[in-house]
C-alpha cells in the first residue's frame, strides 16, 4: 500500500513539473541565448553520433571546449520524442524530481516527514532557479539533480556507494561546479575535525576519491583553457566588460530576491540551530556547502546566479530544521489542539511566499523570450544569404546566428578559448563614427548586420547612428523588432 506521505511527494513532483511546463509551452522557442547553444551541440550529436568539437559557425571558426555528455543525454531522448519536445520537457521533469530528493534527504536528516515535505515543496519554487533554468535547455537541470544526489548517497554511504562512486565521475565529466563541491566536502571535513567527531573511514575515503577524481578529470578537460588563458580560465575567460555582472560578489537583495523571503529565513534559523544545538554530522556537511558557497561568492570564484541556486536549495533543507522545532514547540503548547489552522495558515503563508516572486520571474523569463518576428528574420539569413556569409550581431544573440542561421558569428557567449571580441563588438553598436565600425567589421569579415530590438536595448540606445549611410549599408530584410543591413563598402 502506497503511504501517505508518497502519494503528498509525488503531488509535489506533479504541481512543480506543471507549473514548470505551463511556462514552457507558452512559446514554441527556448529562452535564452544559451539554449541554442545546447540545443545546436545536441543536433549536431543527433545527425552526426560525434560531438561538436571544431566549430566553424562559433567566431567564425574555433575549438569548443565543453564536456558532451549533457549533450549526449539530450540527444538520446530526441530520438525518442518529436522535434524540440525532448529539450524543453526533459530539463523540466529533472528540476521537478529535485523535490524528490530533497524530501529524502531532509527526512534522513530531520526524520520529520512534515517538515521533509514542506521543504520538498520549498524547494520546486525557488525564484532563481526559474530564472536561470526555466524553458532553457539548461545543463543545470542535470548538474542540480545529480549534485544532490551525490549529498544524499554521502549520507546514506553503506546502502548507496556505488552511486557515490558512479557520480564521482559523472559530475565532473558534467560540469566544472563539481569541483566546488569537492571544496564543500573538504569544508566538511574540516568543520567535523574541529568539534573533535570521528568520521567513519569509508566517509572519508569516498571524499577522498570524488576530489581526486573531480580534480583529475577537470585538469584533463580544462588543460588546454588554463594554459592559453591562465586563472582567467576561473571566471570562464568573461572579458572584463562582463566579469562584474556575474561575477558580482555578495548582494542581499538580489539574495532575498533569488531565494525567497521565508526559505531565507527559516534556512539561516535552521542553520544556526543545527549547527550549534543539534550538531550532527549531516548538518555539518550541508553547513560545509553553504559556508563554502558563501566564501567563493564573497572572493568573487563562482557565478552569482550558480552560487544562489545552490545556496537556495540548501536552504530549504536547513529550513526543515527550523519547521520541525516550530512542530515541536506547537505540540508542547496550548496551540496544539489548533495545530492543523496553523499549519495551513503557515503552509499558506509559505505558498504566497514563493509563487508570486516565482511567477514573476518565469513570467519574465518567458516574455524575453525570442520572438517570432526574429526567428523569421533569422530564418531568413538562413534562406538568403551565402552559407559562407559572417553575421554581426550582438554576443548576446551570437548562438542565434549559428543554432538558427546556420551562419558564422563574430562572437556569442561560449568564451573560453575564444578570442576577445565583446568590446569590438559592443564599439561597433554604440560609435557613432562610420570609419571605426566599418574598419572593425572589415577586421571580422562581417558581410551582414543583424540589428534586432533587443541588441538596441541590451546596449541602451535607441538606433545605430551611421547605419543611415546608403553607401556602405543596405537594408536587405526587415520587421517590427528587427533589420538586417548588407555591407556594402
Amino acid at each position: 500500500m502506497i503511504k501517505k506521505h508518497h502519494k503528498i511527494l509525488t503531488f509535489i513532483f506533479l504541481i512543480t513539473l506543471l507549473f514548470r511546463l505551463f511556462f514552457v509551452f507558452q512559446t514554441p522557442y527556448f529562452s535564452s541565448d544559451n539554449a541554442y547553444y545546447e540545443v545546436r551541440h545536441s543536433e549536431h550529436i543527433l545527425n552526426n553520433i560525434s560531438p561538436l568539437i571544431e566549430d566553424d559557425l562559433s567566431y567564425g571558426g574555433r575549438t569548443s571546449l565543453v564536456s558532451p555528455i549533457y549533450h549526449y543525454f539530450l540527444a538520446f531522448f530526441a530520438l525518442i520524442l518529436p522535434d524540440h519536445i525532448a529539450f524543453k520537457i526533459i530539463p523540466e521533469i529533472l528540476l521537478a524530481s529535485l523535490t524528490i530528493i530533497i524530501f529524502f534527504i531532509t527526512r534522513s536528516i530531520t526524520k520529520n516527514t512534515n517538515a521533509a515535505l514542506i521543504s520538498s515543496f520549498m524547494s520546486g519554487f525557488i525564484p532563481i532557479v526559474y530564472k536561470e533554468t526555466i524553458n532553457q535547455a539548461s545543463i543545470f537541470s542535470i548538474v542540480l539533480v545529480l549534485s544532490f544526489y551525490a549529498i544524499f548517497s554521502l549520507l546514506n554511504l553503506k546502502k548507496h556507494l556505488a552511486s557515490f562512486i558512479i557520480l564521482s565521475f559523472l559530475l565532473p565529466l558534467l560540469h566544472p561546479f563539481s569541483f566546488v563541491i569537492s571544496v564543500a566536502f573538504l569544508m566538511y571535513l574540516i568543520l567535523i575535525s574541529i568539534e573533535s567527531f570521528k568520521v567513519e573511514q569509508l566517509t572519508k575515503e569516498s571524499i577522498a576519491f570524488f576530489i581526486f577524481v573531480s580534480v583529475l578529470i577537470n585538469l584533463i578537460i580544462f588543460k588546454r583553457a588554463f594554459l592559453e588563458s591562465g586563472i582567467l580560465a576561473v571566471w570562464h575567460n568573461l572579458p572584463d566588460m562582463l566579469i562584474e555582472n556575474f561575477f558580482k560578489g555578495i548582494d542581499i537583495f538580489d539574495i532575498i530576491v533569488g531565494i525567497g523571503f521565508v526559505p531565507l529565513i527559516l534556512g539561516i534559523i535552521g542553520f544556526v540551530f543545527g549547527i550549534f544545538k543539534q550538531r550532527k554530522q549531516a548538518i555539518y556537511l550541508l553547513g560545509g556547502l553553504i559556508l563554502t558557497l558563501f566564501i567563493l561568492l564573497f572572493l568573487r570564484l563562482i557565478t552569482f546566479s550558480t552560487g544562489i541556486m545552490f545556496l537556495g536549495l540548501l536552504l530549504t533543507i536547513m529550513s526543515a530544521l527550523a519547521i520541525e522545532k516550530f512542530i515541536a514547540y506547537i505540540n508542547i503548547t496550548k496551540f496544539k489542539k489548533f495545530k492543523k489552522q496553523i499549519f495551513v495558515i503557515s503552509f499558506a503563508l509559505i505558498l504566497l511566499s514563493l509563487l508570486i516572486p516565482t511567477y514573476i520571474q518565469a513570467k519574465e523569463v518567458i516574455s524575453n523570450t525570442i520572438n517570432q518576428d526574429e526567428v523569421n528574420t533569422l530564418l531568413w539569413l538562413k534562406s538568403n544569404t551565402p552559407k559562407t556569409s559572417t553575421i554581426l550581431a550582438s554576443v548576446e544573440e551570437g548562438n542565434y546566428i549559428t543554432a538558427i542561421s546556420e551562419r558564422k558569428n563574430v562572437a556569442d557567449t561560449d568564451f573560453l578559448l575564444a578570442p576577445d571580441r565583446y568590446k569590438d563588438v559592443t564599439t561597433i553598436f554604440k560609435t557613432e563614427s562610420l570609419v571605426i565600425a566599418t574598419q572593425l567589421m572589415h577586421k571580422y569579415s562581417v558581410d551582414y548586420l543583424y540589428v534586432s530590438d533587443r541588441a538596441l536595448k541590451h546596449y541602451g540606445i535607441d538606433s545605430i547612428k551611421y547605419i543611415g549611410d546608403e553607401n556602405c549599408f543596405n537594408e536587405v530584410y526587415s520587421t517590427e523588432s528587427t533589420k538586417v543591413y548588407r555591407l556594402t563598402c
